[in-house]
C-alpha cells in the first residue's frame, strides 16, 4: 500500500506524544515502523504502521491499532502467545544491555575511527531492532479496551481499570525513589546536612545508588545524568518525612494487591478475564521498562560515541544531531547544518522501508499540513482523573529538561506527560496536570505512589496555561480551572 492509499484509508497522522529527542534518537524510534521484517522478529507479526517526528511532537496513523489485533488474533488461538513476545523482547533487551555495558567499559583511546564504527554498526542494528519495543503501547491499548467492555456498566471503570492492570513488578523509577528514601532516612538518624560530612559507608551508598540510577536523568539524549551531589541533595529535601514514606511505599504494593483481589472477586472474572488482568499488569509494567531500557542501554554507550565525536572533529551533543546512516558511514555533515537540527527538523515514515527528512522550516509545515492533523483547541481544561484532591497552586510548564528547576515546592507541574527524570520536580510539586496519557501512564503510577492530585489527558493544559498562573486542580472532577492570570 502506497503513502496515498494509507492517506485514504486511515487519514492523517495524529499528534500523539510530546517529546524533546535528539535527531539520532528520533531515527531508531521512526524507521523501524516502516519494516516489517522487524516486527516479526519482534512480535511474530507482519505489521507497519506510519510515524512522524515533528519539532518535538510524535505523530502516528490509525492503523497503529493493528499491531494489537493481529498480536491478539495470534493470542486466540495460542494462550501462550503475549508469554512468548514478552520473553523474546526481555531477552533481545538484556541480551543489549550487557553489549552496551560492555562497550562502556572499554578503552577507546588507541582505536581508529573505522574500527570504532564497526561497533557502533554491531551495535546500531541491534538498538534499532529492539526499538520497536515502543510499538508494545498498541498491545496495551487493545487489552485495556477489552477489560473495560467488562467494566462498561459501572461508574468507576476508569478507577477499576487502573486497578485490574496496576503491575506486579517495580520499575527502575520507584525503585530509584525507595533508594534515595533509604538514604535520606539515614542522613537523618545521622544528622547529616553537608556532602562533606558523609562518613564513608553511606558516602559507597550513594556512589552505588548514582551509578545504579544516575542514567535515569539521562533520557532524551539532551541531560546529564545525575552525580552524588544530585542525589545527595534530593534525599535531603525527603529527609523529614523520609521514614514515613518508605512505609507507604512498601505497604503500597499489598494495598493494590487487596484491592485487585477484591475486585476480581466483585466482577467474578472467569480465567480468560483473569488471563487479560495478568497480560494487562505485564503490559503496564512493559511499558516503563521499554523506555528505561532504551535510555539506559543508549547511556552506557557514551563512552564509545564521545570517542566517535572526537574523531570526527565534533561534541558529544554535536554527533547526536547526526543520522544513523550519517554516523555508521561517516558522512559528512556541516556544523551548520548540525545546528539547523537543534530545534527545527521532521521525520515521516509514510509507506514501508522509505523515511522522509527535512530541517526546512518551510518544507517542513508544508509536509505537516499534507500529512499530519494539529492538536484540537478547546478553550476548557478537561481530563481524567487518576488521583483525586483539589489544589490550588502556581503553574509551572515542564515541556523540556531545563524546564524542571521552574517547579517550587507547591507548584503546579503542567507537561505535555511526565518522564522519569521528572522525579526531583514531581516530589516538589503539590499536583500534576498533563496533555497526554490515561490511567496507566508514567504520571498516573507516580500520582498514586506519591498520593498527589493529579489529571491527565487535558490535550490542551501546556497551550491555555502560562508560567505562574494561579490555578486550581480539582482532580475530583478532572477539571482545571485557572483563577488568576499572570500578568
Amino acid at each position: 500500500m502506497n503513502s496515498k492509499d494509507f492517506l485514504s484509508k486511515y487519514g492523517k497522522l495524529k499528534p500523539i506524544v510530546s517529546r524533546k529527542y535528539v535527531p539520532l534518537l528520533v531515527d531508531y524510534f521512526t524507521i523501524n515502523y516502516s519494516l516489517y521484517e522487524n516486527f516479526k522478529k519482534m512480535y511474530f507479526v507482519d505489521s507497519f504502521y506510519r510515524t512522524g517526528y515533528i519539532n518535538g511532537t510524535f505523530y502516528y496513523g490509525d492503523e497503529y491499532f493493528l499491531l494489537g489485533e493481529a498480536v491478539f488474533f495470534k493470542y486466540e488461538h495460542d494462550n501462550d502467545f503475549f508469554n512468548k513476545i514478552f520473553s523474546n523482547i526481555y531477552k533481545i533487551g538484556d541480551d543489549l544491555l550487557l553489549l552496551s555495558e560492555e562497550i562502556g567499559k572499554n578503552n577507546y583511546r588507541n582505536k581508529s575511527l573505522s574500527e570504532l564504527l564497526l561497533i557502533f554498526k554491531d551495535f546500531s542494528k541491534k538498538y534499532l531492532l529492539f526499538s520497536l519495543a515502543l510499538a508494545s503501547h498498541s498491545l496495551q491499548l487493545l487489552i485495556e479496551k477489552k477489560l473495560k467492555k467488562h467494566l462498561k456498566n459501572k461508574d468507576s471503570a476508569d478507577e477499576d481499570l487502573s486497578i485490574l492492570s496496576f503491575p506486579k513488578k517495580y520499575n527502575f523509577v520507584s525503585l530509584e525513589r525507595l533508594g534515595l528514601l533509604e538514604i535520606a532516612l539515614l542522613l537523618g538518624k545521622n544528622s547529616i546536612t553537608k556532602l562533606e560530612e558523609l562518613p564513608d559507608d553511606l558516602l559507597k551508598k550513594i556512589v552505588s545508588h548514582t551509578k545504579e540510577f544516575g542514567w535515569i536523568n539521562s533520557r532524551g539524549g539532551y541531560s546529564n545524568p545525575w552525580s552524588e551531589r544530585n542525589i545527595f541533595e534530593r534525599a535531603l529535601s525527603v529527609m523529614d518525612d523520609a521514614e514515613e514514606k518508605i512505609l507507604e511505599f512498601k505497604n503500597n504494593n499489598s494495598f493494590h494487591r487487596k484491592k485487585l483481589r477484591s475486585l476480581c472477586k466483585e466482577l467474578k472474572l472467569d480465567n480468560s478475564m483473569m488471563s487479560l488482568v495478568e497480560i494487562a499488569q505485564e503490559l503496564v509494567y512493559f511499558r516503563t521498562y521499554r523506555t528505561d531500557y532504551l535510555a539506559k542501554i543508549f547511556f552506557n554507550i557514551k563512552p564509545l560515541l564521545d570517542a566517535i565525536a572526537n574523531l570526527r572533529g565534533l561534541s558529544y551533543k554535536e554527533l547526536l544531531h547526526l543520522r544513523i546512516k550519517e554516523l555508521e558511514d561517516n558522512i559528512l555533515v556541516s556544523k551548520s547544518d548540525i545546528k539547523k537540527r537543534t530545534d527545527n527538523f521532521l521525520v515521516l515514515n509514510i509507506k514501508p522501508h522509505e523515511l522522509i527528512y527535512s530541517f526546512d522550516s518551510v518544507e517542513i509545515e508544508y509536509l505537516r499540513t499534507k500529512f499530519c492533523d494539529h492538536f484540537s483547541t478547546s478553550s476548557e481544561i478537561i481530563g481524567k482523573t487518576v488521583f483525586k484532591g483539589k489544589v490550588v497552586g502556581r503553574a509551572k510548564i515542564v515541556c523540556h529538561e531545563s524546564d524542571l528547576k521552574k517547579v517550587c515546592v507547591g507548584d503546579i507541574l503542567v507537561s505535555p506527560m511526565t518522564a522519569p527524570n521528572f522525579i526531583v520536580a514531581m516530589e516538589n510539586a503539590a499536583a500534576f496536570v498533563t496533555d497526554e496519557g490515561g490511567f496507566t501512564c508514567h504520571v498516573a503510577i507516580i500520582a498514586r505512589e506519591m498520593k498527589k492530585p493529579c489529571i491527565v489527558g487535558t490535550r490542551n493544559a501546556t497551550k491555555l496555561l502560562k508560567d505562574d498562573d494561579l490555578i486550581e486542580v480539582d482532580a475530583n472532577i478532572g477539571v482545571v480551572n485557572i483563577i488568576e492570570r499572570k500578568k
